[in-house]
């Protein structure tokens, strides 16, 4: 089996998933945002890119924390 697929298959999908649905989300509301000349849903909009943008950097730092912290006993 080829270095790249061994690699691919150690990674965890799951993150990557929920993060395409997050940024779909966020287009949708920007869009609905636009449609609707609605300042409020794009506040909405804009908060929910940021917590879209931030979500998987905390869930690579609490892996690579987790990681840390079993590595060390």
């Amino acid at each position: 089996m080829p270095i790249l697929l061994r690699k691919l298959a150690k990674i965890d999908w799951g993150c990557w998933q929920i993060q395409a649905f997050d940024w779909s989300m966020v287009v949708l509301s920007f869009v609905v945002a636009i449609y609707q000349e609605s300042e409020l849903l794009f506040c909405f909009a804009v908060l929910g890119a940021i917590v879209s943008y931030l979500r998987p950097m905390l869930w690579l730092q609490r892996k690579i924390l987790k990681y840390k912290v079993t590595r060390t006993r």
